[in-house]
Parts: structure tokens; sequence; C-alpha cells
């Protein structure tokens, strides 16, 4: 079954705990459950060639580490078709570290890479590559911390996607939903995401497709992140904003971001971030800029190319040590201090 069992009754195909050395290969899920794999305080796990055709969510491995999932397909999911996550299930925090994520097609109508939103213990050390999404009803790259948990060290590299909702959503809150009573907000550093393609963005119903998001907090700005050789096309239809603020998340936060005031890029609360080579254009005209920009320490944009459908191509407020260059009409500059700024 897809949705919550009664008492007595499971919901899981492959459940494991506190185990080593696991192997799953070659195998084909026709119909699966609440979750097809959920893995917990697992060591050395490999899924290779696993085929899930239909399900909820389809491959959770929760405070896992040395996990090798490769040559899978995954779709049909109508929540998360890969997700890394850290819980509390077992009593205490447990980090996740080296995992690596390979050759896999993903379609769902949630998340298709996704780490988190539990996030208790540290996530460190993933990647994913060579990665193709034919749909994501929320986010192609979901990347939370709500818990309490570092997440650093992640990496995405050639990824293809088509139909997603938004395609990168990378964000910190303090749900800080645990038992552990030293909890406190956790934070996001080091992230690379590189050859990356979307196209033919879907939204989810009744709300328009979300530009990209990168939104940290004030206590805990989004650190060192790179955008290098981006490729976007987005829907458009964007109307300009009457402030430059992100909607206040209330239900889902996908929903309330989708009406950020940025066509492609919304940033907010991040530093040292890193743009280089991005191509950012759209279906149908967009007023909003390409790229906005809030509350953001040490910002580089090299080689940014925007089709224009509005006035500005980015608006910047409170953007500390910006260097802009290679980004013609745009003009290279280099700024110390922006309290507000358009271009």
């Amino acid at each position: 079954m897809e949705d919550d069992a009664a008492p007595g009754k499971g919901d899981k195909i492959i459940a494991l705990k506190s185990s080593r050395r696991l192997l799953f290969q070659n195998i084909v899920h026709r119909t699966g459950a609440h979750f097809v794999y959920l893995l917990n305080d697992c060591d050395h796990v490999t899924i290779d060639h696993v085929a899930i055709q239909q399900s909820r969510d389809g491959i959770n491995v929760v405070s896992c580490r040395d996990v090798n999932v490769r040559d899978c397909n995954i779709t049909g999911c109508g929540d998360d078709a890969i997700a890394l996550k850290t819980d509390y299930a077992l009593g205490r925090k447990i980090a996740s570290a080296n995992i690596t994520v390979t050759d896999c097609h993903l379609e769902t109508a949630a998340n298709a890479m996704q780490i988190g939103s539990e996030t208790v213990g540290d996530v460190r050390d993933v990647s994913f590559s060579r990665i193709s999404i034919a749909r994501a009803g929320k986010a192609a790259i979901g990347l939370t911390s709500a818990d309490g948990a570092i997440v650093e060290n992640i990496r995405y590299s050639e990824i293809t996607v088509r139909k997603a909702a938004c395609p990168i959503f990378i964000h910190v809150t303090s749900r800080l939903r645990s038992g552990d009573a030293t909890r406190h907000i956790g934070a996001i550093h080091h992230v690379t995401i590189s050859d990356l393609t979307s196209t033919d963005s879907k939204p989810p119903r009744d709300v328009p497709v979300s530009p990209a998001i990168i939104v940290g907090k004030a206590e805990s700005p989004i650190d060192s992140v790179t955008l290098q050789n981006v490729s976007i096309v987005s829907a458009g239809g964007g109307t300009k904003p009457a402030q430059w603020i992100l909607p206040e998340p209330r239900g889902h936060p996908h929903k309330a971001f989708a009406y950020a005031p940025a066509a492609a890029l919304f940033v907010s609360y991040a530093r040292g971030l890193q743009l280089q080579n991005l191509q950012f254009s759209y279906e149908r005209t967009d007023a909003r800029p390409s790229l906005v920009a809030i509350n953001v320490d040490g910002l580089e944009v090299e080689r940014l190319h925007a089709q224009k459908t509005g006035t500005e191509t980015m608006h910047l407020q409170r953007v500390n040590k910006l260097l802009l260059r290679d980004s013609a009409p745009l003009l290279d500059q280099s700024v110390d201090q922006i309290n507000e700024l358009a271009f």
C-alpha cells in the first residue's frame, strides 16, 4: 500500500536497521509500499540495478554510512524517489556519511533527489552524478537542514531535469524535530552543483513554477555554494513583485516559495556564493529579475547569460562584496557594499 498502514499492518517492502554489508542487486519492484527500501543505521550498503515501478517513497537511506546507489530506475513514486535522512527513530543522533548515487533515472510526484527533511544527525560527503530526472512534482534537487544537522560537502554533477516544479531547493529551517536535549539550528556548508540542465518546467497544482531557491536564516546563512554550468529554462509568466522579500512559508514550503520575487534564482541569507556560467531563459515573458539576492555576504557572478524580459536582470539588497564579470551586457564591477541596486 502507498498510504499509511493500519496498526499491525506492514507498509515497507524492505526495512532494516543497524545492519552491515548489504547488497540489493538486479531486483524489479512492480508495486511498492509507503517505503520500498527503509534502511536506518546501516553500513556498507550497495543498491545496484534496482527498478521501482510504483510506490510512495522509493529508497530512504537514514543515518547510514558508505552507501552506493547505482544504475537504478525509480518511477511512479508518490513521494520522494531517493531520500537521504537522519532521524531520531533509534533514540539517538546518528550521522550519515560517504554516500554516492550514480547513473540513475528518477520520476516522482515529489522530490527526486532529497536530503531531509529529517535531519537530526549530520550529513557529510554525499555525491549525486549522472542522474536523469523526467518528473519532479516538487524539487529535482532538494537539500534541507531542518532539525539541527550540519549538512556539508554535497556534490551534484551531470544532472538532466525535465518537468520539475523547482530545479534546486536549498533551505535551512528551525523546525528542530528531535529528541535530543541540546538541539539547535543546523547549517548547510560547501555545496557544488555543476553541469545541470532543467527544461520543460511543470508547476504543481494551483501555483506557478518555482525558481531555484537558496534560503538560509540570519543565524545560519547557507555557506559556500557553487553553481557551475547550470542552464534553466523556466515557464516564465511572473509579475513584478510588490516587495523584494520571500513569502513566509505556510504549509508546504515549495508552494510559498513559488511566489519568490525572482524568475530563475532567489537567494537570501547566504555567504560565499559563486555563480559561474549560468544560463536562464523563459518560455513566456517574466517581469521579475532573473536573479534576486538579499542579505548575501560574498557574491561572485561570472558568465551570467540571462534572457531579459522585464526591466531588471538582477536585483540586490544588502549584499557585501559583489564581483560581477564577463556577463554582458552587464558591466564588470567590484562593489564592497550594496544597500540596494538593480541591473
